[in-house]
């Protein structure tokens, strides 16, 4: 956990808080090893998926203060085996179930409006624009990863990158009540939109669509 905080905050001053330079980007995030814990973390994800094939249990318990890491080894392994947490309503309610309802802590003090899209010229994964230093990053690493499975799967994903992209973006501009609080109770009393609901809606379902999503074969 230290060393993927590490990581992410070596690449936001040298790739993020910088102005851009497409000579030295790409190098400047070798250099931050980001990639290399998204390689990390997603070959013990299939190791661990082919302990749950064969097996048919998995106990993820990394012995560490902090849940957050079993968290998205969970996460990513259930990607991995089950088709239905490839699907828009499927990946919602992982997150429902393995983050929020664990009390997750979203809420951030002093959290600023953060926005991430693509940029030009790095291609190691959903660049961002602006990034804030001094945050958790272990659920931005995780989204980062499925993403990268995303890439290798286009067809087996019914979600787009923009999907995951529209996630990150809603983390931060307090638009839901969903991020804003750590407990479902702050949430209800909230009384502010659910993050979930509206993606569920027919016409934002529909926007996140993959039009390349094969389902698969009953």
């Amino acid at each position: 956990m230290e060393k993927i905080q590490r990581s992410y905050n070596l690449m936001y001053m040298d790739v993020v808080a910088r102005p851009f330079d497409p000579k030295n980007a790409v190098q400047l995030l070798k250099n931050s090893h980001w990639n290399q814990h998204i390689i990390t973390f997603l070959d013990t994800a299939k190791k661990l998926q082919n302990i749950l094939l064969k097996s048919g249990n998995l106990l993820i318990q990394s012995g560490g203060p902090v849940f957050d890491v079993d968290a998205s080894l969970s996460c990513l392994v259930q990607i991995l085996s089950y088709p239905y947490y490839r699907t828009i309503e499927g990946f919602s309610v992982l997150i429902e179930k393995e983050w929020l309802l664990q009390s997750y802590p979203f809420k951030h003090p002093n959290r600023p409006y953060t926005s991430f899209h693509r940029s030009e010229g790095i291609e190691a994964g959903p660049p961002v624009t602006v990034l804030m230093k001094d945050w958790d990053a272990i659920f931005f690493h995780f989204i980062y990863c499925v993403w990268q499975i995303l890439q290798e799967n286009t067809t087996k994903f019914e979600f787009k990158e923009e999907f995951l992209i529209f996630f990150l973006d809603s983390l931060f501009d307090s638009r839901f009540g969903t991020f804003l609080f750590n407990t479902e109770k702050d949430r209800q009393e909230s009384g502010m939109p659910s993050f979930f609901n509206h993606i569920r809606t027919p016409k934002n379902h529909q926007g996140f669509r993959n039009p390349a999503y094969i389902p698969p074969s009953r």
